[in-house]
């Protein structure tokens, strides 16, 4: 159960990283709205990801959650469970269920060392291939379980019963 106390914490922090975000993103002289300012990826001649780019993010979803999968890679629960970070060098990445209050769109967000945004994937940007946008929601399954303890629960409940019952002498 997160505290009234650390939910207010967390307020303030996603707000100082929105200040952050337009004071790195040149967009000072417009008023902050609801939305983080990020750098874009697409090619300015089309609506589509760059393949460079399309191929790295593929690359990341594997090793995320390859490394989610066997523990080397630990995701903090930052709100309610639907939000999760991880640092990765010197970059954040978050993953979120419930995106702009959607419950199906899910979102990964790459923060630099400074809390500046860097980019933001969704499950329903279209400019992003199928393949990644699906291996979204796939990693924040596997992450919020992980995070929510479920799979070692789940793993000593079946060490127990493969074991069986200790053995009478």
């Amino acid at each position: 159960m997160v505290s009234p106390e650390s939910v207010t914490q967390l307020q303030a922090l996603l707000e100082a990283l929105r200040r952050k975000a337009l004071e790195t993103s040149g967009e000072h002289g417009q008023q902050a709205s609801n939305k983080i300012f990020s750098r874009s990826v697409t090619q300015a001649s089309h609506d589509r990801v760059d393949p460079e780019v399309s191929a790295r993010l593929h690359r990341l979803f594997e090793l995320l959650t390859k490394k989610t999968v066997d523990g080397s890679t630990r995701w903090d629960e930052q709100v309610f469970g639907q939000l999760f970070s991880t640092p990765v060098a010197n970059l954040t990445f978050t993953i979120e269920r419930g995106h702009r209050n959607i419950t199906e769109l899910f979102a990964l967000e790459i923060y630099d060392s400074r809390g500046a945004l860097v980019s933001r994937v969704t499950s329903a940007d279209e400019r992003y291939p199928e393949n990644i946008r699906d291996k979204i929601g796939v990693l924040w399954n596997i992450v919020s379980a992980r995070a929510s303890h479920l799979v070692s629960f789940l793993d000593q409940a079946l060490d127990a019963l493969e074991k069986g019952p200790p053995s009478a002498h």
